[in-house]
């Protein structure tokens, strides 16, 4: 028996992933169970990203320690840290109201499906949900600090720039966002993000931001 060959061509496979990106009708028209569990593997993939990325950091501590690099050298991290928060972004937007979310993600103003429309957004809903005021203000600097980052870090830049400091406010936004809109992760994520909070809390004593986050 003699098997068919497919030759494969790069313009048609970029066609059809443009096209499968662009395809959201099946996931617009999901019935109550249906988007709950879309949803429930939304945030599974959330806490996985968000796990490995704290892994990731822990070692980078131990090599430091043993003194090999420096904590502070890890380029990766801003790309994957703002890869899981566009996510969380958009999966907290789908949770607030999931047929506003798939109306807008293809809006030809202001898509949900940008970063930058997508964080505007959820700007928009932490103000209905009366968040502290100084508190929400620092989300929106953090969510501009790691988009600005993230644009820098990957498109592979010459030279980077880091402050001590900033870390810590990344996590305890995690860490808000979570507790804002009932989102739990499991015991040992949780564990992770709050020896990481701890961590860079030691590391912040020469240089931090007013703190917000004790309201």
């Amino acid at each position: 028996m003699t098997l068919s060959t497919h030759n494969l061509s790069f313009d048609e496979i970029n066609k059809e992933t443009i096209n499968f990106d662009k395809d959201i009708c099946k996931i617009k028209s999901f019935s109550g169970s249906e988007r709950q569990i879309y949803l429930t593997d939304r945030l599974k993939q959330l806490e996985q990203c968000l796990t490995q990325i704290l892994e990731l950091e822990e070692l980078q501590v131990k090599k430091a320690e043993n003194g090999v690099g420096s904590i502070r050298d890890w380029d990766p991290y801003y790309t994957l840290i703002g890869h899981l928060f566009e996510g969380f972004i958009k999966t907290i937007l789908m949770i607030e109201d999931f047929d506003n979310f798939f109306l807008n993600y293809n809006n030809e103003n202001k898509p949900l499906k940008r970063f930058e429309d997508a964080k505007q957004e959820l700007n928009r809903v932490l103000k209905i949900k009366n968040l502290d005021e100084e508190q929400a203000e620092r989300m929106k600097e953090v969510l501009d600090y790691i988009q600005l980052q993230r644009n820098n870090f990957i498109h592979f830049p010459l030279k980077t720039y880091r402050i001590i400091g900033v870390k810590f406010e990344i996590y305890m936004v995690i860490k808000k966002l979570c507790e804002q809109n009932q989102i739990i992760f499991s015991e040992e994520t949780i564990n992770k993000l709050n020896n990481a909070i701890g961590r860079e809390s030691y590391y912040r004593v020469a240089m931090k931001f007013k703190d917000v986050w004790e309201h």
